[in-house]
C-alpha cells in the first residue's frame, strides 16, 4: 500500500479580499500548490453554515454551505454582483477574518446577487432533489422572521417575504 500525505486547512484560512476564504480561484491554486508538493490530500472542516460563534461544528443543519465560501469574483463575473458591489465587499483588516463585517454585510448582498439570477430552473431542480437543503431553507427564513429567536419561542410560523429573498 503506497503511503500518502495532506494537509488539515479550513476553507476559512486561505488568502483572499472577501474577509475570510473562499470557494473560487484561491481554492485552486492551493490545491495546485499541494499537489506541486507532493501532497495528495486537503482534509477541511465542515463546509457548513456555522453558528453564533462562528464554529462550523454546531451549525443549524448539516445540510448547509458557510455562505462566506461563495466566491464574489465568481458573481461579479457571472454578472450577478457589479465591479462597484465587489470593490465594498473588499476586506478592510488584511490578515484577520472579519466575523463581525460578515455577519453584517455578507447575505445582503448575496441576496442582491440572488435577485439578478434569470434562470431559476437549476435552483428550483437542486432544491426538489434535495428537500433537505429546501427544509434546511425555510427553517433559516422562520427563524429570521422571528427575529432569530430560539425554534422553541417563535411566534410567526411563515415567513415574511423579505425573509424569503434572503
Amino acid at each position: 500500500m503506497k503511503r500518502n500525505s495532506g494537509v488539515l486547512m479550513h476553507v476559512s484560512s486561505l488568502w483572499g479580499n472577501y474577509s475570510e476564504g473562499a470557494l473560487g480561484k484561491e481554492a485552486r491554486e492551493w490545491i495546485d500548490f499541494l499537489v506541486a508538493c507532493g501532497f495528495r490530500y486537503w482534509q477541511v472542516l465542515p463546509f457548513c453554515l456555522p453558528d453564533d460563534c462562528n464554529s462550523p461544528y454546531k451549525s443549524f443543519s448539516a445540510f448547509s454551505i458557510n455562505p462566506y465560501f461563495i466566491d464574489l469574483p465568481t458573481l461579479c463575473e457571472q454578472g450577478l454582483l457589479t465591479e462597484a458591489e465587489l470593490k465594498a465587499a473588499e476586506q478592510k483588516t488584511p490578515y484577520a477574518c472579519e466575523f463581525d463585517r460578515l455577519n453584517e454585510e455578507r447575505m445582503e448582498l448575496l441576496a442582491v446577487a440572488s435577485a439578478r439570477v434569470r434562470d431559476r430552473a437549476p435552483i428550483d431542480a437542486f432544491l426538489a432533489s434535495h428537500p433537505q437543503t429546501a427544509s434546511f431553507c425555510r427553517f433559516m427564513a422562520l427563524k429570521a422572521s422571528n427575529g432569530g429567536a430560539e425554534w422553541v419561542d417563535w411566534t410567526c410560523n411563515t415567513p415574511d417575504a423579505r425573509t424569503l429573498r434572503t
